[in-house]
């Protein structure tokens, strides 16, 4: 002010009380702008535009203040709407001399914190006279004070291009000593400060500069640091040629801060290990190093910047594309960085015009769709790494010897089968079976079968003709539980979408075709990479290129094409728009591993229906009915066929067997009949439903329900599972699920091939050829052998299931977990031990997420080497994995017949379980 230098109106000194910067407010009025006294950075600041905030912004900065600089003295000042941010560089002699640099827009800002700098402002060039009263403002403060050594002016320019003086900080910025590449101090410049080598020191020390100033020194081409070294040193400005006239303006330069952060999450610092550092380069660029190299392992602790880089060119425009090359040119990974943030920066039309301001990065939020990166290069070079080292690192696979391998012809080809359980034998491509007809050979889907009396009908008319149709219907599970329970869900939907056409064709008569739901979305997600989504969209949906009619006289639908095939990228095209599509519904837990708010079960069968599900076989794992509800519900109002499946457990043949007897399942049914389900599933997920017990099960259900259509589901465990389905069938089920041969048996379903020959024989037939099943086998045959790295190697049935009950779905990613855990060669006593735990949890229906409980608990007993006996004696002490706390404390619902006690009350903590929430 004694200059007469225009400043910003403030408090006259720093303020340490509310009731100061209130009186500030009440004379200046808001916006305001709260500093810390010792600040930088952007530490300490607040903007302020209303009376209601001021107070807690006004703590806020004072607190953070304290935090940073040791001292929560704030002061205000009246605060410019998207000013442009201006600093002129000065450097002063002991002989009173002061010159400037010219200027740089720091006007692209982050948190108050510089981002990109730009020598000299852009801005500037059509308000020359503007510019001058900058500079020579600078020089009066400067030679006021007289300013010694480097150090900065700093101004604002508002939008009627007045200048305001807002501070001078006397420094360029810090120098960092380094040894074996870690930092051992670093200090302001400020003030030099000698430094001591001591000739013995073990490691070898690196001097590193970080300066301010990189874009002024591009445009004078003087180095500022050694000009600040020499005037402490007791030189003149006039001594080392630094004298006004002479210190001339040359292009335009323009520095980025490439630092470690994650502009899609607000800028949050990312940390870890540098796995690939390369540095851009060539005529006109320079880089100011951090602490970036490959190898380098980044820490929260410090400040995230990796490298300043900085262009030079003739013209503005010249240097931006310079720099938008540079960081093209980069590559950094191992860590999140700002380079895809910086890159969108440099081709916004408004930065390219050199027109920003403060709050641009707030006020712009186009410049945060980021264009991620793919790092192809990145992946295939680890991926061969870890190829050449430890051969497949497919999760869950379990490794062969690499000696089993030979080199083909740029091929690895499987010389022998060594080990069954090893990579993969296939090395051509799939072949696709042929069918009978001209539509099969064009790789075009079929125009006849269930799905058209649905779309053209509804769900209600659909389920009487499936209870009216002479034979069985049977359910695919080969796209979904066939392979959950073979190969632990790992088949993509590229290799199952490949036979989709023609199995339209070879299975037009099926009745469904489970494909989705389950543990579908948990292995797309965390193993295959794929969006679940996707995998519907991929095989059509409601919006069909088919309409659907019914021939005179007859319930078989029959579709006409009306319009050509959509190209497969828009997701469009309906691979088997004939085939009722099916997913399994875990109820309010939808297809996760707890239950769900009301509107998202109601929202997620909504958009399956959209997409094409058709059929919800909708369960809970314990039977609750209060759990399944919400699901028939969600699934009868988005206009799907709602299956109510009742989990099948303990054996009804069986007298001795008193908890889950043949009352018990007809009560059950009979609360979901009354729910209007369409149709009833039994839903036998460990294989449990001998031959016997089939044929009591339905006929007691069809006498009482003869209207009710039923659909059973087993696993074939035990070997019993072609037996079952054809008893249940004789009994009066209306549809059995089966897989296709090459991939059913052992903890899969029944054979297609057996149950159709079968029940052909039997007078109940299926519609499905055998000559269609072995054209789609061979087929399935292939892809067996392309995912045998994920077989869990079963040889046969294991009659164990009995004792067990563990769900074959189950079964081989238990024993994936078990090798996980160390816990492989003790795989018969995990099995023991999931008896004994299903025992203690009180005999409970085990199915996902239950299952998981049972099969949490067993491993942990094995683990700690624990029987029953000691489970219930520690169970006070014990640290119970988080499922069998959940379980326990009624988070999953209300087992058949309570919880054990005193287990439940030792183990949840508490003496009272949670009642389900309605609504």
């Amino acid at each position: 002010m004694e200059v007469n230098v225009p400043v910003v109106p403030g408090t006259p000194g720093p303020v340490s009380t509310l009731e100061e910067g209130l009186d500030f407010i009440t004379e200046n009025g808001f916006p305001v702008i709260i500093k810390a006294a010792k600040g930088g950075g952007g530490r300490g600041m607040r903007v302020v535009r209303r009376m209601e905030s001021f107070a807690d912004s006004f703590r806020a900065a004072q607190s953070e203040a304290l935090a940073a600089f040791g001292d929560s003295t704030v002061f205000l000042e009246r605060f410019l709407d998207r000013p442009k941010h201006i600093e002129v560089q000065l450097l002063g002699d002991s002989q009173g001399n002061v010159v400037h640099f010219w200027e740089r827009d720091c006007s692209v800002q982050r948190r108050h914190q510089k981002v990109v700098e730009i020598a000299p402002a852009v801005t500037l060039d059509v308000s020359p006279q503007v510019r001058m009263a900058i500079l020579e403002d600078a020089l009066k403060i400067a030679r006021q004070v007289k300013f010694r050594n480097a150090g900065t002016a700093e101004f604002l320019v508002d939008n009627q291009n007045r200048h305001y003086f807002i501070e001078i900080n006397p420094r360029i910025q810090c120098v960092i000593l380094r040894g074996n590449n870690h930092v051992l101090c670093e200090w302001n410049t400020r003030s030099l400060v000698r430094i001591t080598f001591h000739s013995d020191s073990p490691v070898p020390l690196v001097l590193t500069r970080l300066t301010d100033t990189p874009s002024i020194e591009e445009v004078t081409g003087i180095d500022l640091v050694a000009a600040q070294i020499e005037i402490a040193a007791g030189k003149s400005l006039s001594s080392l040629g630094l004298d006004q006239h002479k210190i001339i303006r040359r292009g335009y330069a323009i520095q980025c801060r490439v630092t470690t952060e994650d502009p899609a999450a607000n800028f949050s610092p990312d940390s870890g290990r540098i796995d690939v550092y390369r540095s851009a380069g060539g005529n006109g660029i320079r880089l100011d190093g951090g602490p970036g190299y490959t190898g380098a392992v980044i820490t929260p602790f410090y400040d995230s910047l990796l490298v300043k880089v900085t262009a030079h060119g003739h013209t503005f425009d010249m240097a931006r594309r310079k720099i938008l090359r540079a960081l093209v040119e980069f590559r950094i990974r191992g860590v999140k960085t700002n380079i895809p943030f910086l890159e969108r920066l440099m081709v916004d039309p408004t930065f390219a015009k050199g027109e920003c301001w403060t709050t641009f990065l707030d006020d712009t939020p186009d410049l945060f769709r980021l264009v991620a990166s793919k790092n192809r290069a990145q992946k295939l070079l680890q991926y061969l790494a870890e190829m050449v080292v430890n051969g497949s690192s497919v999760k869950g696979q379990q490794v062969a010897d690499t000696s089993d391998y030979i080199s083909y012809n740029r091929r690895f080809v499987l010389a022998e089968f060594r080990n069954s359980r090893g990579p993969p034998g296939l090395t051509v491509p799939l072949s696709i079976p042929k069918l009978f007809g001209a539509d099969v050979s064009q790789g075009l889907p079929a125009d006849n079968g269930w799905r058209g009396i649905l779309l053209l009908q509804g769900p209600e008319a659909f389920a009487r003709a499936v209870r009216q149709q002479r034979g069985t219907l049977v359910t695919d599970t080969t796209w979904r539980d066939a392979h959950q329970s073979l190969l632990a869900t790992r088949i993509r939907t590229y290799d199952i979408a490949a036979i989709a056409p023609t199995t339209s064709h070879a299975f037009a008569q099926a009745f469904s075709l489970e494909m989705w739901g389950g543990a579908t979305f948990d292995v797309a997600l965390r193993f295959l990479h794929e969006d679940p989504w996707e995998r519907l969209v991929t095989f059509g949906s409601l919006c069909g290129p088919f309409q659907f009619t019914l021939a005179t006289g007859t319930t078989s639908p029959v579709a006409h094409r009306v319009f050509e095939f959509r190209p497969v990228q828009d997701k469009l095209r309906a691979l088997v728009p004939n085939i009722p599509f099916q997913m399994l519904l875990r109820g309010a837990n939808a297809v996760g591993y707890a239950s769900y708010p009301d509107n998202v079960i109601y929202d997620f069968c909504a958009k399956a229906r959209r997409h094409g599900i058709d059929v919800f076989r909708v369960f809970d794992s314990l039977n609750y009915v209060e759990n399944m509800r919400l699901g028939i519900d969600a699934a009868k109002r988005a206009g799907g066929v709602v299956e109510a499946a009742v989990c099948y457990s303990g054996d009804v043949a069986d007298k001795s067997r008193k908890k889950y007897d043949l009352r018990y399942y007809l009560d059950l049914i009979a609360e979901l009949v009354k729910e209007g389900i369409h149709i009833l599933g039994i839903k036998d997920m460990a294989g449990l439903l001998k031959p016997k017990a089939a044929k009591m099960l339905v006929a007691a259900i069809r006498e009482r329900w003869p209207d009710l259509p039923i659909h059973v589901h087993t696993h074939d465990t035990a070997g019993t599972g072609v037996a079952s389905m054809i008893a249940a069938a004789e009994a009066g089920a209306d549809v059995v699920d089966v897989a296709v041969d090459s991939m059913s048996g052992l903890t899969s379903q029944p054979c297609m091939g057996a149950v159709c020959a079968a029940l052909e024989q039997a007078g109940l037939p299926t519609g499905i050829s055998l000559e269609a099943v072995s054209a789609i086998n061979e087929y399935w045959e292939q892809v067996r052998l392309m995912y045998s790295c994920f077989d869990a190697g079963l040889k046969s049935g294991d009659t164990s299931v009995y004792e067990h009950e563990m769900p074959g779905g189950q079964y081989t990613n238990l024993q994936f977990q078990a090798h996980s855990l160390g816990l492989g060669s003790q795989w018969h006593e995990v099995k023991k031990a999931y008896t004994e735990a299903n025992r203690l949890c009180g005999d409970i229906i085990k199915v996902t997420p239950t299952s998981k409980v049972i099969g949490d608990l067993a491993q942990f007993m094995v683990s700690n080497k624990l029987s029953a006996e000691d489970v219930r004696r520690q169970a006070s002490s014990l640290s119970f994995p988080k499922s069998v706390v959940e379980f326990f404390r009624g988070y999953l619902g209300q087992p058949y017949g309570g919880f054990p006690e005193p287990l439940r009350s030792h183990v949840s903590l508490k003496n009272a379980s949670i009642s389900p929430v309605g609504g």
